[in-house]
């Protein structure tokens, strides 16, 4: 009888052995950035979240959370979109876009077909 049981309970205790991953944990870009602000300040500058409500505006870039108006480094963030915030310093702009890698196209409109053809 214990020689029949024990490779169940072998399996059943590596099948509660096995890790589940964190549901709530936040992708590896963003957990990459606010790891290490020091490497992040010296790199580019990546937009993670922006935050509209009625009575504030604010992003977080890099791990940092800024609002309107505020000094990041040493640009002012001085717009706040719904999609991207622009950092502007004495002698450049900077747009950071919330997701750079999707480019938006224009819709095509559907070709129909002729409405003097019969189906048969």
């Amino acid at each position: 009888m214990v020689q029949a049981c024990l490779p169940l309970w072998l399996l059943a205790s590596s099948a509660i052995a096995q890790t589940v991953p964190d549901p709530t944990r936040p992708p590896d870009l963003i957990s990459a950035v606010s790891r290490d602000p020091a490497a992040s300040s010296a790199a580019d500058p990546v937009l993670q979240s922006i935050l509209i409500s009625p009575g504030r505006r604010m992003a977080i870039i890099s791990g940092q959370t800024v609002q309107l108006h505020e000094k990041f480094g040493d640009s002012r963030l001085t717009h706040i979109g719904e999609t991207e915030v622009i950092l502007r310093n004495s002698t450049t702009e900077q747009t950071l876009k919330l997701f750079p890698e999707i480019k938006v196209r224009p819709v095509l409109q559907p070709v129909r077909k002729s409405t003097n053809q019969r189906v048969r």
